[in-house]
């Protein structure tokens, strides 16, 4: 089905099937000692949106309106976690930010990314031909090279991992936007992958990255959910000990399940100096946008395509936008819009 073959000579198999789902297989008891195995990783057909992590608490509305705003001003996110903390998932969330008319190029191991921009270009490496597997093999450097020269502003990559990282960062210097994710539980542990092998990325190319975003799956109560735990900037490097400086924006407390905001972003100060903007038209224009996405959970507006309507519609016309979301506000009935973000003091 996926055109790839599984043997004595090569028992495992990465492959995918044609409906998308990605399979691991292992063959006899080559290398699994109670014999053969597969496993189907199926993904959805319909993908989660903002409204739909605001309403399990992933992120508080917030935070979403914060990334809305920096991701349309092309900022550099990378969000990191552990195997299944939603990484892949969140980022395709908030890639749907972009703006509607952006040139996207996205670059993945398995076509998990699910766009509804025009300009968007997905791209899937292939496996290489013959017994090694290498030849005529695509890796993700070699079609984030190929993105270069297709002059997108955003760069999408499903997971950062190796060589490929340096090119990444060039074109994040270069003013490209960019969205990636990576293994590790930390923004520390992110900044010290980043720097090791296989990446190798020299240290004053770190602070090219906005922010880090740090995802994992946490127990509450009973249940085990995913939290967005961090939201990091990178503020540049000590200019004496030449460590990475960093600036928690955001944090999850887990007593009260809720998200704290540490009142200041650098960010958002560097797009203000970068574009003139006062600082209250910019805390205005994070408060529409939080105000939309929470109109949006409260009218249970979760479906891609709807949200991907709303966001096209605050784009074309945000106060027409505006003035139906404060006129229904004034007569529906309040409903939970997931945990607001509390002020540290």
């Amino acid at each position: 089905m996926s055109g790839r073959a599984i043997s004595i000579a090569q028992p495992v198999l990465d492959a995918t099937l044609p409906d998308g789902s990605r399979i691991q297989m292992t063959y006899e008891k080559e290398v699994t000692r109670r014999g053969s195995t597969f496993t189907i990783r199926k993904f959805r057909e319909r993908p989660l949106t903002v409204s739909d992590l605001v309403i399990y608490n992933t992120l508080g509305a917030e935070m979403a309106a914060w990334f809305w705003y920096i991701i349309e001003k092309q900022a550099s996110v990378i969000l990191v976690g552990g195997t299944a903390s939603g990484k892949t998932t969140t980022i395709n969330t908030l890639a749907m930010f972009i703006k509607p008319n952006a040139k996207i190029v996205s670059i993945e191991d398995t076509s998990e990314i699910q766009l509804p921009h025009e300009n968007w270009l997905s791209s899937v490496v292939r496996a290489g031909f013959g017994v090694t597997g290498e030849v005529s093999e695509i890796t993700l450097f070699d079609l984030l090279k190929n993105a270069m020269r297709q002059r997108p502003e955003y760069i999408i990559v499903g997971e950062v991992r190796g060589s490929e990282a340096y090119t990444l960062m060039q074109a994040i210097a270069t003013g490209h936007g960019g969205l990636a994710t990576l293994h590790a539980d930390s923004a520390e542990a992110a900044i010290h992958r980043l720097e090791s092998e296989p990446m190798n990325i020299p240290r004053p190319l770190i602070p090219t990255i906005d922010v880090i975003a740090v995802q994992t799956r946490v127990q509450v109560g009973e249940k085990s959910v995913r939290r967005m735990v961090d939201i990091a900037e990178v503020v540049g490097l000590d200019p004496t000990t030449k460590d990475v400086l960093t600036n928690d924006v955001f944090k999850w407390n887990p007593k009260s399940d809720t998200f704290v905001f540490y009142g200041r972003s650098y960010v958002l100060e560097n797009i203000m100096k970068r574009h003139g903007y006062k600082h209250e038209e910019v805390m205005e224009e994070l408060n529409n946008r939080r105000m939309v996405i929470e109109w949006m959970v409260r009218n249970n507006v979760r479906d891609f395509k709807d949200v991907v309507e709303v966001i096209r519609a605050y784009y074309l016309n945000p106060q027409q936008l505006l003035d139906r979301v404060k006129r229904e506000k004034m007569t529906e009935p309040t409903a939970p819009t997931g945990q607001g973000a509390q002020v540290k003091q």
